[in-house]
């Protein structure tokens, strides 16, 4: 495609497979891409609701989301996991309201900001646990799976997360994204450590995470 299609016609609002056809002088063109790109993203929406909806619930039966969502219906489905996941593809009619283009950029910026917010909390995971090891006087080298060149991998994603989260905010397409996105950040990491004191989640004791560990390198 990008040996095919001028630069000067890149846009979102036409896909470049229909654009490439209609420059082929094929017939129709349009009509078969719309059918083949409505099916695959039916796919895809149907796949990405039910991951979504399996992992609220997964999270709701550890107490970790509002109980409504482990409940199952008599066919076993968590419905009110379904529909919430559901609903929130109701972003995508914001087209009717907002440029194509415009919607687009707040998606995959949502998307991306939910995906640098999930490393940076594995690379602080990371360290944490380490010192875990360490108040525990256990060996690193018991460990089945070692991080190499610990602590340079942390710090690194780290930064470069942070880095990312900048970059987001400086850049006025993502901007709205990143002002929403982090305050809700910030207010469920205050929820989390709220519902940890109050003993409402489900934490696993030192000994537990032992056994697990245990367990872990006897396979």
């Amino acid at each position: 495609m990008g040996a095919l299609l001028p630069y000067q016609d890149a846009s979102v609002l036409i896909s470049p497979f229909t654009a490439i056809f209609e420059y082929a002088g094929i017939p129709y063109a349009a009509s078969i891409m719309n059918f083949i790109v409505l099916t695959a993203v039916l796919s895809c929406a149907n796949s990405g609701i039910y991951s979504a909806s399996r992992m609220l619930y997964a999270i709701a039966q550890e107490g970790k989301a509002p109980k409504v969502f482990a409940k199952t219906n008599s066919r076993g489905i968590p419905i009110a996991s379904v529909l919430l996941t559901s609903s929130l593809g109701g972003f995508a009619f914001l087209t009717n309201f907002m440029g194509a283009d415009k919607v687009y950029i707040i998606l995959i910026s949502a998307s991306g900001l939910a995906t640098v917010f999930s490393w940076l909390a594995i690379s602080l995971s990371h360290v944490k646990f380490r010192g875990w090891l360490k108040n525990q006087n256990i060996d690193v080298e018991t460990l089945q799976y070692k991080s190499r060149w610990y602590p340079i991998g942390p710090i690194m994603t780290a930064t470069v997360c942070l880095a990312a989260l900048a970059g987001t905010i400086i850049d006025e397409n993502s901007r709205m994204t990143a002002l929403f996105g982090i305050p809700i950040f910030i207010l469920l990491f205050i929820v989390g450590k709220y519902l940890n004191a109050k003993k409402r989640l489900i934490n696993l004791s030192d000994e537990e995470l032992r056994l697990q560990s245990n367990s872990n390198n006897a396979t």
